[in-house]
């Protein structure tokens, strides 16, 4: 019964801001349940569900209503802590019922919306929240005193049996008052993070990644992903992974230029050489000697224009490789690919973040971008084969795709998707972590020049 003592304290506490709605305010919040607020429009709207249907109300409708409301956010609120679920069976079921009944008693469907001012999909959309709440809070009830034996006349005998003197007296008003703190901020503190507005954003990244492993090894948060409990214990690679899931078979991979190419590019990638290509990199390096990652590039990517390096990802596919390795260690079961398929779009495109998307959901007729004749429903077909094949036996090897074997530990053996596909072993093992250091600084500064005007 401690539910109903704290329901009862919580009654004590729950605050009417406005005992009678106004007219003239389209919406405002009624009543407050510690933080959860029942609105003016909740109120009007209750009542003239109860109006319709000629439920009495024995006082001022705008008390009694929002006091019913406030029982009820406190049923859901235990509700929510026992994880009482209705079947979704059930709900609907209860929905139509009264759907029904309001169509029968008012004629027609049109004249029902024309009552209630809704839609009928409105309608259903609303009483959805409101049956299922109805039944969490009835089967919380129905917990509360499923173990109670004494009858109401007990109850009654007791009390009656009690000196006057001994039965304490609940007034049947009290008053309220709400103390609220508001912590004051130093104002060095606001100076600081005022300051930090101004800093460039290139410089904030260089901050952050050179605290951010002292901060990892202290047990500190640093954002990018859960927080660690006793389910996660962290980065699978620096952690293992869970037994329970280490057999589990997985598909990995990543887009060729993921967001290196969201930003416009002062070339174009129709008209431009290879030795203008290689020019325009060299120019971007500066000082830098770019010759032998040009080599690798051209090696990786012997299609593609050198000023591709431009765009090429590494910051997936650098720690997607050191994955893919510790991942095929636990089974034979980790299979890798690259989407290296350009965008038909903006004057052509190396493929950007989520672009193989739309071909693994068969849905490429709906993106405007991948439509190129001939290659689009060629590379859908084989990527949405390899998907369903996946799906359904752990293996994405199918007739469009008979030929893709399993990543080892010393193989990663990547498809790499494109008008023509092919599974290529280690190709880009030696190229992304010279990606990384050659590319990673020009990126940065390149990223301060564009994002000198960001917010952040």
């Amino acid at each position: 019964m401690n539910f109903i003592r704290y329901a009862a304290l919580a009654l004590y506490s729950i605050v009417g801001l406005a005992a009678a709605a106004q007219n003239n305010i389209a919406e405002e919040v009624a009543w407050v349940v510690g933080d959860q607020p029942i609105w003016k429009s909740e109120i009007e709207e209750q009542y003239n569900n109860m109006q319709y249907e000629k439920v009495s109300l024995n006082g001022d409708p705008y008390c009694l209503i929002p006091e019913q409301m406030a029982i009820e956010k406190l049923y859901l609120h235990q509700a929510d802590i026992d994880t009482v679920t209705v079947p979704d069976a059930s709900v609907m079921a209860e929905v139509d019922a009264r759907l029904n009944f309001y169509i029968t008693q008012l004629g027609s469907r049109e004249k029902m919306e024309q009552y209630f001012r809704k839609s009928m999909p409105e309608m259903r959309e609303q009483m959805v929240d409101m049956v299922r709440n109805s039944y969490r809070v009835r089967s919380v009830q129905q917990s509360l005193t499923k173990d109670i034996k004494a009858t109401p006349s007990e109850v009654r005998r007791y009390y009656d049996s009690l000196s006057q003197d001994s039965i304490p007296f609940v007034p049947l008003q009290v008053e309220v008052q709400i103390l609220t703190l508001n912590p004051v901020i130093p104002r060095q503190e606001i100076e600081d993070v005022k300051a930090l507005e101004t800093v460039p954003f290139a410089e904030l990244g260089a901050a952050y990644n050179k605290v951010k492993p002292e901060l990892e090894k202290a047990g500190e948060y640093v954002g990018g992903a859960p927080f660690v409990n006793d389910f996660y214990k962290g980065e699978p690679i620096s952690n293992g992974f869970r037994k329970e899931t280490a057999h589990v078979p997985l598909m990995v991979g990543s887009v060729f230029g993921e967001f290196g190419s969201f930003a416009p590019t002062p070339y174009d990638r129709r008209s431009i050489t290879t030795e203008e290509g290689i020019a325009y990199v060299k120019n971007e390096a500066g000082d830098e000697d770019v010759t032998e990652l040009i080599a690798s590039f051209q090696k990786a990517y012997p299609e593609r224009n050198p000023v591709d390096i431009m765009t090429a990802d590494f910051f997936f596919r650098a720690p997607e490789i050191d994955y893919i390795r510790e991942r095929s260690k636990c089974n034979d079961k980790t299979w890798s690919y690259l989407f290296n398929l350009d965008m038909n779009f903006d004057g052509s495109r190396t493929p950007w973040h989520c672009a193989d998307i739309p071909y693994f959901f068969h849905n490429t007729a709906f993106t405007p971008y991948t439509q190129e004749e001939g290659v689009t429903e060629r590379v859908e077909k084989l990527i949405f084969d390899s998907v369903m094949a996946f799906a359904k036996n752990g293996n994405p090897e199918n007739p469009e795709m008979p030929n893709w074997p399993a990543c080892t530990p010393e193989e990663e053996a990547t498809l790499v998707i494109d008008k023509e596909s092919v599974v290529k072993v280690n190709f880009d093992h030696e190229l992304v972590p010279m990606l990384a250091k050659v590319m990673g600084p020009i990126i940065a500064r390149n990223m301060a020049k564009r994002m000198k005007d960001v917010q952040h």
